[in-house]
């Protein structure tokens, strides 16, 4: 077996397994399996992976300081909540997981730095979904929802605030108070 000692960081880390056969190690919580994982670690938060050295292993990391979400959502602490105190392993349906990559990829792909954040933002909206249970429509109000996907619909083209306001029918300082 491979393994990672128990380590922490200083970050969110957000692990999207795509393939192996692991062991998961969280303070307060562990999982075995093969498959696809999603392993969410808040700062400070130790945690470790064993994974079968034989078998295949593929992974795509995220990290962001917490400062990141804070200055462009106002309810950051209900969004960052999918962390847990620490940490969440979540298996993950084949779907699931290929949403997940799509959305990877666009986040990686994205060269603008706020688009890419915004994008980061609708991940961790679809997360939220994935760890509640809950279709995204219920977790976020319904003009943000549709700003986040046009966005990521045009994430190529410049587009103003005022451009996605006007799209989801809202006002301007309605839609920029939402991303703080």
């Amino acid at each position: 077996s491979s393994t990672t000692d128990f380590h922490e960081h200083d970050f969110y880390e957000i692990s999207l397994i795509l393939e192996g056969n692991l062991h998961f190690l969280l303070e307060d919580a562990s999982l075995s399996g093969e498959g696809s994982f999603l392993l969410l670690t808040p700062p400070k938060a130790p945690h470790r992976v064993v994974r079968d050295a034989l078998a295949k292993y593929e992974r795509i990391n995220i990290h962001f300081p917490k400062d990141l979400i804070e200055n462009y959502v106002a309810d950051s602490e209900r969004l960052l909540s999918v962390f847990g105190i620490n940490g969440k392993i979540l298996e993950l349906s084949n779907e699931q997981k290929e949403r997940l990559l799509a959305m990877v990829k666009d986040i990686f792909a994205q060269k603008d730095l706020f688009r890419q954040r915004l994008l980061l933002l609708l991940y961790l909206a679809e997360i939220e979904s994935f760890c509640c249970q809950l279709p995204l429509a219920q977790m976020t109000p319904p003009y943000i929802r549709e700003a986040l996907q046009f966005l990521h619909k045009n994430y190529m083209k410049k587009i103003t605030a005022e451009q996605i306001a006007s799209h989801v029918g809202v006002g301007r300082t309605t839609f920029m108070t939402a991303f703080k």
